[in-house]
Parts: C-alpha cells; sequence; structure tokens
C-alpha cells in the first residue's frame, strides 16, 4: 500500500510540483469521483463529465509547476471544474443556437 494516502494535500502538492507521478495519482483517487459527479449533475451526460474531469486533470499535471494552491486543493479543483461546466455550457449553447439559425436558413432556402 503507498504511503500517499497518509499526505495531506499540501504535501501532495509540493510532491507534484517535483514531478511526483504517484502523488498527482493520489490526487486523482481523492477527487476525480466526486468531481465527475459534480459535473455530470450539471451538465446531465456523465460521459461529457468524465471527459470533462479528465481533461481538468490533464491540464492539472502538464500544468502543475504553477499551480499555486496554498491552502484547499478540494476547493481549488471544484472551482476549475464549475468554470470548465460554464464554458461547457456557454458552447453548447452557441452550438445549440447556430444549429437553429441553420436550420431556419435551410427552411427559408427551400422555400425559394
Amino acid at each position: 500500500m503507498s504511503r500517499y494516502h497518509l499526505l495531506d494535500d499540501l504535501q501532495l502538492i509540493t510532491l507534484l510540483k517535483n514531478d511526483d507521478r504517484e502523488a498527482f495519482a493520489e490526487i486523482y483517487i481523492r477527487y476525480a469521483d466526486d468531481l465527475t459527479n459534480f459535473t455530470s449533475a450539471k451538465i446531465q451526460h456523465f460521459e461529457d463529465a468524465s471527459d470533462l474531469i479528465q481533461d481538468l486533470f490533464v491540464k492539472f499535471w502538464e500544468q502543475r509547476k504553477d499551480v499555486k494552491i496554498d491552502r484547499d486543493l478540494k476547493a481549488y479543483l471544484f472551482s476549475v471544474a464549475r468554470y470548465r461546466i460554464i464554458d461547457k455550457i456557454r458552447k453548447n449553447s452557441t452550438h445549440q443556437a447556430y444549429a437553429t439559425i441553420i436550420q431556419a436558413l435551410a427552411i427559408r432556402y427551400e422555400s425559394f
């Protein structure tokens, strides 16, 4: 069994900044399921929520050296997830609006 489950979040962040993959894995284990559940409740598609959280963790790993978390990792991750949810909803709304416009144009075109 890994000793990482005994570490607190700030210790894990310190290790993460030093490229420790096991620290990253422990952070993922601690928070991925809760983040996915939170996200799927907001966008109501589990697959989309899962993809969004996977992308969040990929970006988190890529930017690990620049992460500035000095208190609450959980709050940080949920905040990032919330902004990604907002972006996803905004993007979906834009796509739906364009689809409606294109459909209206197609109907007009067919009537000529």
